[in-house]
């Protein structure tokens, strides 16, 4: 049976490389590159890999260590059953923990029969969440029997959390900056809108309500967009 204590000064390496990283702008991939190759050299593990919530679903999206091939399969293995350590860690949002993957045939039939036959002894389930927000999980892999300490299992979570915090607030910027983009596409709609009322007041010798009005009906009309029509009323292109 293997018992390892963390690598500590790999783990404060890796905290630096999260802070840097994490307060740059760069795409999810990369803060979950940096978690599996930040967990399997401060843990000096077999391998790591990570699947992400997505309706409902877990997918696999990365995985590192020097079993690489074979955490991917294992990680599809969990995606395509929704049975393993990674998806009880997901739904459940506890660690899940076996030191014997032997003992988790019942559990596990697929995943853990696959995993014993490649030589995989022990996994470790982390959930990747904050607060109300479950984003995926991240497993962890030994060839040993192994027993996970709690100072292991606390090390893998505070990465898994500052990934995750990554994941939850890049998710909210994309949603504000989208909002902001419709938001200023409906101001720059509405200024030509504006511009092209005056321009057909101007030519008809009517009210701006009433070109409007006119221009609603002709974009009715024709099944085209009020924004649209107002752009060829502003360059001469349209008369109504």
């Amino acid at each position: 049976m293997r018992v390892v204590m963390y690598n500590q000064q790999q783990f404060l390496d890796a905290l630096r490389r999260f802070t840097r990283v994490l307060v740059s702008p760069y795409e999810a991939e990369t803060a979950i590159h940096e978690l599996v190759g930040s967990v399997t050299g401060v843990l000096d593990v077999s391998g790591a890999g990570v699947t992400l919530a997505s309706a409902n679903h877990l997918r696999y999206v990365d995985s590192l260590g020097s079993l690489n091939p074979l955490v991917e399969q294992l990680e599809r293995c969990q995606e395509r059953e929704k049975s393993g350590p990674c998806y009880d860690a997901y739904l459940s949002g506890d660690i899940v923990v076996a030191t014997d993957i032997t003992e988790h045939l019942a559990r596990w039939p697929t995943y853990a029969t696959m995993a014993a036959e490649q030589g995989i002894r022990s996994v470790a389930g982390i959930p990747m969440q904050i607060g109300d927000e479950h984003v995926g999980a991240l497993n962890i892999y030994s060839t040993d029997i192994h027993t996970w300490t709690k100072s292991e299992l606390d090390v893998a979570a505070v990465l898994a959390d500052m990934a995750t915090g990554y994941l939850v607030n890049a998710s909210k910027i994309r949603q504000h900056e989208e909002l902001a983009a419709q938001l200023q596409r409906a101001l720059d709609s509405r200024v030509i809108i504006e511009q092209a009322k005056g321009v057909l007041a101007n030519q008809r010798k009517i009210t701006p309500d009433a070109a409007f009005a006119e221009m609603r009906k002709h974009s009715r009309r024709l099944g085209l967009k009020l924004h649209d029509v107002a752009e060829r009323v502003v360059r001469f292109d349209l008369k109504i």
